[in-house]
């Protein structure tokens, strides 16, 4: 199960989204989204979501999440695979095998 923003009004990246949700739904069990990053990060290092990705987040909305993935054990980078950083707005976050897997299907897609 893993965990994605789509954001509900028109944006320039509605087609980076598109890309990105055809890419990864043939692979997982489930897409979910619930509204708030910060919400599906704390819910992964719960372990209640395998993975999560999203773009153009603000640093208030990361700075949480990816202290509590990373006290869990999790991995978390942007989608460059550059260590997580609250500046860039882009989350990657999971397990290392999961992140690894995540990452590697969203690189291509830019």
């Amino acid at each position: 199960m893993v965990c994605t923003g789509i954001k509900t009004r028109g944006t320039a990246n509605d087609s980076l989204q598109l890309r990105q949700l055809a890419a990864i739904n043939p692979a997982v069990a489930g897409i979910r989204r619930s509204g708030s990053i910060s919400m599906d990060l704390a819910r992964l290092a719960a372990g209640r979501y395998d993975a999560v990705w999203e773009a153009g987040l603000a640093p208030r909305d990361v700075a949480p999440g990816l202290l509590m993935v990373k006290e869990a054990g999790g991995t978390i980078s942007d989608f460059a695979g550059s260590p997580g950083s609250v500046w860039n707005g882009q989350v990657v976050a999971g397990n290392e095998a999961l992140h690894a897997a995540l990452l590697k299907q969203l690189k291509p897609i830019q």
